[in-house]
């Protein structure tokens, strides 16, 4: 059910069809099946999360897609916990809307939005030439964009892009990894001070050799300052999506 997403760099998104941008929300991609009164929310795993009354509203059977807010340490923000921003729509009285262009869709969406409460948000749509100048406006602030054709179908490839980040940590615990990963490292927590407290861990970037080689010599890398790099970063020093890069000399 979820769109066919492609990650790409600013600098490819020229050779894109894509006319128009959109912010890319850091929350969870999210089915809403409304009907009768109720929005039953689910995961793009079809894994049920929160049902929503809309009894104030006059909602017809549909079905959107939008981004929850729901997880992540951005969507915990009070500005933003618990909405729901709408970005396109799947079917609308039991008929199939996936053939239309995604002009087409935005425009009932944009309709069938004015009906919803304030929980629901309608995603903004940008001109495709200002996207340079949002990608330097937004940057420490959103995690990216996703660029669409406004000629697109349901089903056609859509665009990514995220920033991206690179900052240097310290080293100050070590999990032991699960399935293949049972005898070896499975990711570190990271303080952004030497001897500070842990706030995130990194457990992507690491080769099956560095893992066996850090588990079986902790002490060996215990305080050490390592470069990680992440998609964007949360107010805590905490990075977005973050993976290993190298370990680095002690900056202390």
């Amino acid at each position: 059910m979820r769109q066919n997403y492609k990650e790409i760099s600013l600098e490819e998104s020229t050779s894109t069809t894509a006319d128009l941008f959109q912010v890319k929300y850091d929350g969870i991609w999210a089915k809403l099946e409304i009907e009768n009164d109720i929005c039953s929310v689910f995961s793009r795993t079809g894994n049920y999360k929160k049902t929503i009354s809309l009894s104030e509203t006059l909602m017809p059977k549909c079905e959107l897609i939008g981004e929850f807010m729901f997880g992540s340490e951005r969507s915990q923000q009070p500005e933003l916990k618990g909405k729901v921003k709408l970005f396109d729509i799947i079917s609308l009285n039991g008929v199939c809307l996936k053939s239309k262009t995604y002009a087409e869709r935005y425009k009932i969406l944009f309709v069938l939005s004015n009906n919803l409460t304030a929980q629901f948000e309608l995603v903004k749509c940008y001109r495709i030439d200002g996207l340079k100048t949002a990608w330097d406006k937004f940057r420490g602030v959103e995690e990216g964009f996703v660029l669409k054709s406004s000629k697109g179908l349901y089903d056609d490839t859509q665009w990514k892009i995220k920033y991206e980040v690179t900052k240097d940590y310290y080293a100050v615990q070590f999990y032991r990894g699960k399935g293949k990963y049972e005898n070896s490292l499975g990711a570190i927590g990271l303080a952004d001070s030497k001897g500070g407290p842990e706030i995130m861990r990194v457990g992507g970037g690491f080769t099956d050799e560095e893992r066996q080689a850090i588990w079986h010599d902790l002490s060996l890398f215990e305080g050490r300052c390592l470069e990680v790099s992440g998609k964007g970063e949360f107010a805590s020093g905490a990075l977005r999506h973050p993976n290993f890069l190298r370990w680095r000399r002690d900056k202390d």
